[in-house]
């Protein structure tokens, strides 16, 4: 026990906390972590891990793995088109060290303030460091990790060595990126069983927050946005779609359809019903973004989304910024429609990435 979900509807219908408890077992995660990240990477070797060799494989081994079902699966995506170029141009050079990773770091069962479990390291891989480090910013505060720097200088007096920030920033891009891609792979995915509406939210949410990561590193402020105060008016759509709603709930469980099976199913259309009344206005406004970047006439998104990933494929880094600061407004359209109209201001789904390279020391060094 002493694990929050990771899953944003939950955590959007019950907010992830910190205890007391769990914050004295998280610090003690990042010593364990520490001691990980020392052993020496020939003993993985041994037994059958890939040693990469050179900067790019050593920052960026995983994600390839990751980007490479793409094409596995047939899915074509402007969004992995710009961040798979932005990563492979910008990744950080003279980072010598290489470490286990557990490649979702950050995931452990405890008992009280003990550490009893460290679970989810399927991906585990030869790496950087700073991306395990890294997994801490992606998951907060959807799974809320507590006070995130304040966990990586209690990392950093355990390895004894200081944190190469500007490595971290780089890997948070990547960790959220590497991320974008198993909820995409479950949009199109239709096997039985899965979660259709979190996969939704999960890349929305992850998607703008690796927008805003990005940001950061190129010194980009990012746009703010609302929803139009009158939604759009879906009437018969909004009758059918509640009358499957009603229908749904009213399915009696068994073994082959248990309660959480059928939330699953009303999710659905719960959210087709809510996005019919912005759907107008957030397709025209991606439509109209990408017609002004790309100069071309556009009469629907998916002319859009092929246009703009022919754009990305010629456009060099000059257009940077632009490019984040459009995929950061069509994703951050996407979360307040999962907020809703009038949200909390604390609402999970409009949850910002907390900047870390302003807490960095006058002089780093690399671990």
């Amino acid at each position: 026990g002493g694990r929050d979900p990771g899953l944003i509807a939950e955590a959007i219908e019950n907010r992830s906390v910190m205890t007391d408890d769990r914050w004295q077992a998280s610090l003690r995660y990042m010593e364990i972590l520490a001691d990980m990240h020392r052993i020496p990477p020939e003993k993985f070797v041994a037994v059958g891990a890939t040693l990469p060799t050179g900067d790019e494989e050593i920052a960026l081994g995983n994600f390839e793995r990751f980007h490479a079902m793409t094409g596995q699966i047939n899915i074509t995506d402007p969004f992995i088109e710009f961040f798979s170029r932005w990563l492979r141009r910008n990744y950080p050079n003279g980072r010598n060290s290489i470490s286990f990773l557990t490649g979702d770091c950050g995931q452990f069962l405890s008992d009280g303030p003990e550490v009893t479990c460290i679970l989810d390291v399927e991906i585990g891989h030869l790496g950087d460091p700073m991306r395990d480090l890294a997994c801490f910013r992606g998951r907060h505060p959807i799974e809320n990790m507590g006070d995130v720097p304040a966990l990586f200088l209690h990392y950093e007096k355990a390895i004894g060595v200081p944190l190469d920030y500007d490595a971290l920033a780089f890997q948070t891009v990547a960790f959220l990126c590497e991320a974008y891609y198993g909820p995409l792979f479950g949009m199109h995915d239709t096997g039985r069983g899965g979660d259709w509406v979190e996969s939704v939210f999960q890349v929305a949410v992850i998607a703008r927050r690796a927008m805003e990561a990005l940001a950061e590193i190129i010194g980009l402020e990012l746009d703010v946005l609302i929803l139009p105060e009158q939604p759009e008016a879906t009437p018969y759509e909004d009758l059918a779609l509640g009358k499957l709603i009603a229908d749904l709930e009213r399915l009696p469980e068994s073994d082959s359809l248990q309660g959480w099976q059928r939330n699953i199913l009303v999710s659905v259309p719960h959210y087709l019903r809510n996005r019919g009344h912005y759907r107008q206005w957030c397709e025209q406004a991606d439509i109209a973004e990408t017609a002004t970047l790309t100069g071309k006439q556009i009469n629907n998104l998916t002319e859009a989304d092929r246009n703009l990933t022919d754009f990305i494929k010629t456009a060099g880094p000059e257009q940077d910024a632009a490019l984040t600061r459009l995929f950061h407004r069509r994703f951050l359209r996407h979360c307040l429609i999962i907020a809703g109209p009038d949200p909390s201001p604390d609402h999970i789904a409009l949850a910002v990435m907390e900047p870390i390279l302003n807490r960095r020391p006058a002089q780093d060094s690399t671990v």
